[in-house]
């Protein structure tokens, strides 16, 4: 399966479509697959991080507990480096910067609120990013999380009038002509 970057005994990577649900359909589009080249059936088939339902790249599938519990807690020590690339509207320098802002997730909205100062409720969200490119509309930028909170990335740029090409959420002038929005999670590297 070309969906298919790594794979061994207790975990593997696999790339996430836009569309495509990290909790519930990755394991499932996959176990089937991984049963045969496992040679067993798989009991516990989890994904220890998410990414979000409108975007794609690389994602874990951890297939027991104990890799599971070692991802998970990494990614929440913020120990696991994941590395993005995204296409913004509008032209930008090229230049490199840290945003710092402190985030609260509406979950009622389903989107995040970003302020410069600590709110009730708000985590403090670090990014560091790169403009690596230009086009005749957009700009190509690297993006790399300090922390992981829901639609951290997609605000933080969108806040510092980055908008991700096609995120009509956080104001794209208007959707993709291709599913998702042009946020793709390049690389994750664990201790």
């Amino acid at each position: 399966n070309e969906r298919i970057i790594y794979f061994d005994q207790n975990f593997c990577v696999v790339t996430k479509l836009p569309g495509e649900n990290s909790q519930s359909d990755i394991p499932r589009i996959f176990q089937n697959e991984l049963e045969n080249l496992l040679v067993r059936k798989i009991d516990f088939i989890e994904c220890p991080h998410r990414l979000d339902m409108p975007v794609s790249g690389v994602q874990i599938i951890s297939f027991n507990k104990e890799t599971f519990d070692f991802f998970t807690k990494n990614f929440q020590n913020n120990k696991i480096h994941k590395t993005y690339w995204a296409i913004v509207e509008g032209l930008h320098d090229l230049q490199n910067k840290t945003l710092q802002d402190f985030l609260v997730f509406n979950t009622k909205k389903q989107k995040a609120f970003l302020y410069d100062e600590e709110v009730r409720k708000s985590k403090k969200v670090i990014l560091d990013y790169q403009i690596i490119g230009k086009g005749q509309k957009y700009s190509f930028v690297e993006v790399n999380p300090k922390t992981g909170r829901t639609h951290q990335i997609r605000a933080q740029l969108a806040k510092n009038s980055m908008v991700i090409k096609g995120d009509v959420k956080y104001g794209a002038r208007r959707s993709d002509s291709i599913p998702g929005i042009r946020l793709f999670a390049k690389s994750i590297k664990t201790p």
